[in-house]
């Protein structure tokens, strides 16, 4: 499920001086290293934000210049950096892991209103008219580039998504469990 109001895109919140493309989350082995130096080696004045806690990720990630670990964040404060950002990146990489889960933080991007470029994971697919759904490294590197330099780009929102989303509310998820329970 998903909070949609505490999500929505702010469109008062200007994106950062510097360029930034953001991921929050756990940064651990699940990411895809190669995916996120590559987009880092091709970044000039722009940075990579990764906001959770880290659970033993690649030590080359972290090292990298144009990646910057800040570590948890207050929940409270994950909008307002999904507002700054130019772009929200989901770089996973192909692992039984994470073929089999269903990131959360999907519909919390998709919800923000930001641009989001995602590698290719099952979950991804019923959401893929509504992401970028990245199928190689250079389409991810390419594509997050674009979206870090178009200033045009400030929403993906439309009413489609925002009526798909409102099906996805907590409140729809304890109904829809509500229901199964019932009726067993």
């Amino acid at each position: 499920g998903v909070d949609v109001d505490f999500w929505k895109y702010n469109e008062s919140v200007q994106p950062a001086v510097e360029p930034t493309a953001l991921f929050w989350g756990v940064v651990d082995r699940r990411m895809e290293a190669e995916w996120l130096l590559a987009l880092a080696d091709a970044l000039t004045n722009e940075k990579i934000v990764l906001a959770g806690p880290q659970q033993d990720p690649d030590p080359r990630i972290m090292q990298h210049p144009r990646i910057e670990g800040i570590g948890p964040v207050a929940m409270r404060e994950l909008p307002k950096m999904a507002a700054a950002a130019n772009v929200l990146i989901m770089p996973y990489a192909d692992l039984p892991v994470t073929r089999a889960m269903q990131p959360l933080k999907l519909k919390e991007y998709i919800a923000t209103g930001r641009p989001v470029v995602t590698s290719n994971l099952p979950a991804i697919q019923p959401w893929a008219t509504h992401v970028k759904v990245a199928h190689s490294k250079v389409e991810f590197v390419e594509t997050t580039l674009q979206y870090l330099h178009d200033v045009q780009i400030k929403s993906l929102a439309n009413d489609d998504l925002q009526t798909r989303l409102l099906g996805e509310t907590w409140k729809q998820k304890s109904q829809f469990l509500e229901a199964v329970l019932a009726s067993c």
